[in-house]
């Protein structure tokens, strides 16, 4: 659909269907701007006699249409009501748009004009870019595999956003054209989703990513199976076993730095620096059976839609690049087919994933957390972002909790929390904070899994899970470190650079040796690549940064045998 800023006025305008936004009113009074008070004047008043006689008063959703006599050239005039003025927002405009366009196809008419109204909330391009997203979003329908329907209301082939003054125009065309791409986005995101199974399957979902790429110039990869099996990505490995279609990763990337830097382009003073990078990773089972511990049949139509995560990701990452975002976005899907079958993973498994952490299967239709254990590490490790935010249709718990309203928000950056909840609230797309007290993160014993993670990948990146309102947190690091005084380092046998093995009762990490002449000789400053439960329940705590000061202390303190108690927890230090 193409969409005009026009600076017209409404009464020359050449449309089938001329759109009028009224505001509700308090009383049988009407005061239209000069604008619509001549286009009354026009229509010899049928507009101020409706209001009048109460036949409309501008409450939401009302709609009344009018037809002029023909000295007008718009052969219908549609008043749509607006409710209260002053609760007037973005969302609002959306929803006239949409019922616009409704109105539009029942009466079969192709083209359309709108008087944008002015809401005291909203500065002009919010006004023009709020419509465009609602006309793009309520012209899709979802009908590639229908025949073809002659009484079907047909799409809206274009629209007109009329403005007064002529000098707001150029800002009004810009935002328009950004509502209309960020609504194409969703529509492919909707399009994405709503393909059947059988037709996107893990390959031809990266097949799509890559069509997307090419058409606004993202870097694309996609790793088979056999690069999956080098790269020993278990997770997406174990839950793509089961199916004849092999599970992909997807990796799409703007880089805008990349592309200057192979333009030849001179880098400004000051901008020599990395560009701030976010990955976001997206949960992409294109059918989701339940695998071995199969769903119930009811609905399970509806498992097609298990990977809207991804779609939402491609989606994001056709508007990143459209839109020339100066900051470089990575998204990352896991994608696969949970199946039952021979080869299908199984209760009671234990799958090793690319982090080298390893995963018993209680239900395979928890594979969710799976994948992401695997596009989560990769995204972490490959890309080292600012931020990571996850995007995946995890559990219905969610939907119990907060109905079909919002969405789960789970997060260990408050900053990155509130600037997704605002602008979920801005687009009418709300996610709700959900609590990570550090309570839950002391309870290892949750089998199951919140539906929504979003990771700050620089400070901790978290697996979140939980069942029945119990959660358990496991922090993965990266980059591990350990630090310790040279003296100290001598007295272990250690060397700079060395991988080293911190030992507990619960299990090994590996971490690199760095030498610090800063620091007490009895300090180890780690950053840890797990948190095990035997340190949390000793007490043991992270400050906020990557970076932990462990004190060994008692008699165990052994430098001999690498034997020292951090915070109470017996450990052992060697090489690896």
């Amino acid at each position: 659909m193409q969409i005009t800023v026009e600076t017209k006025h409404p009464i020359d305008v050449r449309t089938a269907m001329l759109v009028l936004p009224i505001a509700k009113l308090a009383d049988r009074k009407w005061r239209p701007a000069a604008g619509i008070a001549a286009l009354d004047r026009a229509l010899g008043g049928q507009i101020g006699a409706v209001i009048a006689r109460g036949d409309f008063r501008g409450k939401a959703g009302e709609s009344l249409v009018l037809y002029p006599n023909a000295e007008l050239p718009a052969e219908r005039i549609q008043l749509i009501g607006l409710g209260e003025e002053k609760d007037l927002d973005a969302e609002s405009l959306r929803c006239l748009a949409g019922r616009a366009v409704s109105a539009a196809q029942e009466r079969r008419a192709g083209r359309i004009a709108i008087c944008a109204p002015k809401v005291s909330r909203l500065r002009v391009p919010q006004v023009f870019q709020a419509l465009s997203e609602g006309l793009v979003l309520a012209n899709y329908r979802f009908d590639t595999y229908r025949e073809r329907d002659q009484d079907a209301a047909p799409p809206l082939k274009g629209a007109s956003l009329l403005i007064e003054r002529s000098a707001d125009a150029k800002a009004a065309r810009e935002a328009s054209r950004i509502g209309v791409v960020l609504a194409e986005s969703q529509n492919l995101t909707r399009q994405l989703s709503n393909e059947p199974a059988n037709a996107l399957p893990p390959a031809e979902l990266a097949a799509a990513a890559k069509r997307v790429a090419r058409e606004v110039g993202l870097a694309a990869r996609v790793m088979d199976v056999a690069e999956l099996k080098r790269r020993r990505m278990g997770g997406i490995l174990a839950v793509g076993g089961g199916s004849a279609n092999p599970p992909r990763l997807i990796v799409l990337d703007h880089d805008p730095g990349s592309r200057a830097a192979k333009r030849g382009a001179k880098r400004a003073a000051g901008s020599a620096r990395r560009l701030p990078t976010i990955c976001l990773v997206g949960k992409g089972i294109t059918f989701d059976s339940g695998g071995v511990s199969i769903k119930p049949s009811a609905a399970m139509d509806e498992m097609k839609h298990d990977m809207s995560g991804a779609a939402a990701v491609i989606g994001a990452l056709r508007a990143c690049a459209l839109l020339k975002l100066p900051i470089r976005v990575v998204g990352v899907i896991a994608a696969a087919e949970n199946m039952p079958s021979g080869s299908a993973y199984r209760p009671g498994d234990v799958v090793t994933t690319m982090s080298k952490k390893t995963v018993e299967i209680l239900n395979t239709d928890a594979e969710g957390r799976v994948v992401l254990a695997d596009a989560l590490h990769y995204a972490n490790k490959q890309f080292e972002p600012d931020a990571i935010v996850d995007l995946a249709t995890l559990t219905g718990a969610c939907v119990v909790a907060l109905g079909k309203w919002a969405s789960g928000l789970f997060g260990n950056h408050d900053g990155l929390i509130e600037a997704v909840r605002a602008a979920g609230e801005s687009t009418a797309e709300r996610a709700w904070p959900m609590p990570l007290w550090e309570e839950l993160k002391l309870t290892p014993e949750a089998p199951d899994e919140f539906p929504l993670l979003l990771t700050n990948s620089k400070e901790e990146a978290y697996m979140l899970s939980g069942f029945k309102g119990v959660a358990s947190v496991r922090i993965i690091r990266p980059d591990p470190i350990v630090e310790l005084h040279p003296d100290t380092a001598k007295q272990f046998g250690l060397k700079e650079g060395k991988w080293i093995t911190i030992e507990t009762q619960a299990g090994k990490i590996q971490q690199r040796l760095s030498l610090n002449r800063n620091l007490d000789p009895r300090v180890v400053v780690a950053a840890f690549g797990w948190w095990f439960p035997e340190q949390a329940d000793a007490g043991y705590g992270w400050s906020g940064s990557n970076i932990n000061m462990l004190t060994p202390s008692g008699p165990d303190y052994d430098p001999s045998t690498g034997g020292i108690t951090l915070r109470g927890v017996p450990c052992r230090v060697s090489t690896a």
